[in-house]
């Protein structure tokens, strides 16, 4: 399975890098995640936690590189309770109106899961 979305907004691009970049803040671009637990105040390669999201949904995850510079990121993810393992891709680029941002999701579910009845959700 893999998937692409982007959204586009008026934030200047080192805001929203600001936003990725410090776990206590996640809840600011993606309202569905009330608490992310990480020992790290600010991402680094090999930071660890565990974001929660809606009643029973919580998903544990280490990032794997974190680019500053070029303002991309990517992470695994472990949805827990649903055996969904998630490779995620995170840029932030300048647009003509401010700022696109754009999330490249990859991974395998197990049987039965479906995107279509469990879907991504969208941040902001």
């Amino acid at each position: 399975m893999e998937l692409t979305v982007s959204a586009a907004g008026s934030l200047t691009p080192q805001a929203v890098w600001d936003r990725y970049v410090h776990p206590a803040r996640w809840s600011q671009w993606s309202p569905q995640i009330p608490r992310v637990d990480c020992a790290d105040e600010t991402l680094r390669p090999g930071s660890r936690g565990r974001v929660h999201g809606p009643p029973g949904f919580a998903v544990d995850f280490i990032v794997e590189v974190l680019d500053p510079a070029e303002q991309r990121w990517s992470w695994r993810a472990r949805v827990l309770l649903m055996g969904v393992r998630l490779h995620l891709e995170h840029g932030v680029h300048d647009d003509r109106i401010g700022v696109r941002t754009w999330l490249h999701i990859r991974g395998a579910a197990r049987r039965g899961w479906s995107w279509r009845t469990h879907p991504w959700p969208s941040g902001r």
